[in-house]
């Protein structure tokens, strides 16, 4: 699967935008890094992980240029057009398709996008590599949330993982999200 990390090089608290089989933008970032790199791509579709500023300052930008559909799970969250996507629903990122897996504790519109063909999952701002997951102590954030987002994760057979910061394209993917499932038990535990 072809996937292009658009934000390499950014700012180190933007998010990253994937460019899927060069037609499919998972989060739209807020570096201009993205928009430069979009010049000449015939952008399908943008799929929002969650509407935090980071991951959609640049839809606005984006449309001005492109003219893709967006998608997000809570579309009344974002100020601009947006379709609504629901959890189990499958959506094609190019040729590939991609299960739709509603991931809330980070913030309540989190998702995240899965491959089971390639075990390919972007998973936002739900979990990272090296156990790390979503913060849950911003607005909408939930600590019971988040365990059983990662929880719902850990069933699947995941190979890479591209999250939405940090380290992406982590061989195991497995492995890193029950780490993160792991601390993020201890720490519920710890909360009560």
């Amino acid at each position: 699967m072809d996937i292009e990390n658009l934000s390499e090089g950014a700012g180190e608290f933007t998010s990253h935008s994937y460019l899927v089989e060069g037609k499919a933008l998972i989060d739209a970032g807020k570096d201009y890094i993205v928009l430069n790199r979009l010049e000449g791509i015939n952008l399908e579709k943008i799929i929002v992980t969650h509407s935090h500023h980071d991951h959609i300052e640049n839809l606005e930008l984006i449309l001005n240029k492109h003219n893709p559909k967006i998608y997000a799970f809570a579309p009344d969250k974002i100020e601009i057009e947006t379709k609504e996507l629901k959890d189990g629903e499958k959506v094609m990122l190019g040729e590939k398709e991609f299960e739709v897996i509603h991931t809330p504790g980070h913030t309540e519109d989190s998702i995240c996008l899965y491959n089971k063909e390639e075990k390919i999952l972007f998973s936002g701002d739900t979990v990272f590599p090296n156990g790390i997951f979503g913060r849950t102590d911003l607005k909408d954030g939930d600590n019971d949330k988040i365990v059983r987002s990662v929880e719902k994760l850990a069933e699947l057979d995941v190979k890479k993982i591209f999250p939405g910061h940090g380290h992406y394209g982590e061989e195991n993917g497995n492995q890193h999200i029950l780490e993160a499932l792991e601390k993020a038990k201890e720490e519920l535990k710890e909360k009560r």
